[in-house]
């Protein structure tokens, strides 16, 4: 399940709130371990990071 929530969303937040809500409850691990689960199965994430454009 998680392998498919991780295909169409990009964000590690993101695939962790689908799961909360698909399994009607909290995570059974900590979104470190998910993220690390999906990296082993092909996925890689990056981090939500705002800055200022250079100019």
């Amino acid at each position: 399940m998680a392998l498919d929530i991780a295909r169409a969303e990009p964000l590690l937040s993101r695939i962790a709130q689908r799961l909360e809500a698909a399994l009607n409850g909290p995570l059974p691990c900590k979104i470190e371990t998910l993220g690390e689960a999906l990296e082993r199965n092909g996925f890689s994430f990056k981090r939500n990071r705002y800055a200022l454009k250079k100019a």
